[in-house]
């Protein structure tokens, strides 16, 4: 029998009834709580939702090697099922706990109708994607990016010496504790040079070289170890170094540090499948710790130690993970900007934009924060977005195209055997699964032309050949 009709497992139902059974107790939780304002009195339908699609779809539990599967399905638990828990028991206080007033049910019944939609979208893309799994490709037989890389390096070591204005601004996850952690004005140096300038688009080539090199020169540094060190212990240990350095090098975008360590810890686990168990539960373990500390530490640094942790929990989530306060507060934001807004968000994914074109102008984020009041940067949900400029019935529409392309990329990384390429897969599936819980579709498309494209090229330059010694 084919996969496409395979019946599904006792192991796969059984982690859905699980998961049912969580939500179940969180829709009960939330539907009982006797303090709730009654904007959130159908709050309780995100996770009893959640947990029904997981029944209904209970044979996504097949591809746990797929990472944009796993990572739809975390994410999405994290914003159906986590979030209006942590608003319960943070006394529902969020960045717009303000301007929610009148729209939360509608945000609530958007995102029910965004997570239907992507996980029929996710059953559709398994069963077409399946045949061409297996499909012969040609093998390529080059190693021109340890060249590349190497004339990466000495590009970013020239800029640092000749144009040291020009570099990129870096803290480290020694500083979280810092009350100016999170304070990056005049930090970014280059933009201190006006448009057009050499020293403006070296540094904007710096940063672009760099977010580049911070994830191949690691890998490349895994493969020598793989190639050349008998011990996989030793091994592992010399490969982790350039994994832990992450942390040293973090910009004003955070979790782009975060991201790419937690990438390289996956790439890790597929350069030694007989360690797998172990540098997974590293990798879970370490993503988290390391979200949690930096939580922790602002915590501290707002509030000090004794104060109520859960409203500023139930802050963050909602603001980091695309929570329904946020989805509601995008109602707020009046339609004149509209198109503009449109425009700019497509427009600033091109690099050097401002250089080659000379157009400024605003995207949605800009409206959306002042509509509510906010200076610290929120971020437009996905859901909101697509209801803003597509109307509700095409609302979900970006995220089911995020959906598609994670599940994609996913499945090309579970059965690819050049680390190169699966490095390049996963990230980009990964990231296709923020784009519509953590990140939206102006963040994400500037990450595609800046990060995912070139690495996805970049990756081509390698040899297919050279990876069958790393099968065990």
């Amino acid at each position: 029998m084919s996969e496409s009709k395979r019946v599904v497992s006792a192991n796969e139902f059984v982690a859905s009834i699980i998961v049912f059974f969580i939500c179940t107790i969180a829709a009960i939780y939330i539907a009982m709580d006797s303090s709730q304002p009654k904007d959130y009195r159908l709050l309780w339908l995100l996770p009893a939702t959640y947990g029904i699609l997981n029944v209904i779809f209970c044979h996504i539990y097949r591809y746990k090697t797929n990472a944009g599967i796993v990572s739809i399905q975390l994410l999405e638990f994290f914003r159906l099922v986590l979030i209006p828990i942590f608003l319960v028991m943070g006394d529902y206080y969020t960045a717009m706990s303000h301007t929610r007033t009148g729209n939360v049910e509608t945000a609530i019944f958007l995102m029910i109708y965004e997570v239907v939609a992507v996980y029929i979208v996710l059953s559709i893309n398994i069963k077409e994607d399946i045949s061409q799994r297996t499909t012969n490709k040609p093998k390529v037989s080059t190693n021109a990016l340890k060249y590349i890389i190497a004339f990466m390096i000495l590009f970013l070591v020239i800029v640092k010496v000749l144009f040291p204005g020009s570099v990129t601004s870096f803290k480290t996850i020694f500083d979280m504790r810092s009350d100016d952690f999170t304070t990056w004005t005049g930090l970014q140096s280059y933009s201190r040079y006006e448009l057009g300038t050499l020293a403006r688009a070296v540094g904007t080539l710096f940063t672009m070289v760099f977010t580049w090199t911070r994830y191949l020169l690691p890998i490349g540094i895994m493969v020598w170890a793989k190639k050349r060190i008998r011990r996989p212990f030793a091994a592992i240990l010399l490969s982790l170094v350039p994994i832990l350095l992450q942390m040293l090098f973090i910009t004003n975008t955070i979790m782009d540090g975060i991201l790419c360590a937690f990438v390289l810890l996956l790439v890790l686990v597929k350069m030694y499948p007989s360690k797998r168990k172990t540098l997974i539960s590293l990798a879970g373990i370490s993503f988290v710790g390391v979200i949690g500390f930096y939580f922790f530490s602002r915590y501290i640094v707002r509030f000090g130690i004794g104060s109520n942790a859960w409203g500023y929990i139930s802050e963050n989530a909602t603001a980091y993970v695309g929570g329904v306060d946020n989805v509601a507060a995008m109602m707020n934001v009046g339609s004149e900007n509209k198109w503009s807004s449109f425009f700019y968000n497509v427009y600033g994914a091109i690099p050097f934009n401002s250089s080659l074109f000379g157009l400024r102008g605003d995207k949605l984020s800009v409206f959306f924060n002042a509509a509510n009041g906010r200076r610290d940067g929120q971020i437009p949900p996905t859901i909101g977005v697509g209801w803003y400029y597509y109307t509700a019935v095409l609302a979900p529409i970006e995220s089911v195209i995020f959906t598609h392309f994670a599940v994609k990329y996913g499945s090309k990384a579970s059965v690819e055997k050049n680390i190169w390429k699966y490095a390049a897969y996963t990230l980009t599936a990964i990231m296709m699964a923020m784009g519509f819980t953590t990140y939206n579709a102006a963040i994400v498309l500037n990450y595609v032309t800046t990060l995912l494209i070139p690495l996805l090229v970049l990756c081509r330059y390698t040899n297919d050949l050279e990876f069958k010694m790393f099968e065990e």
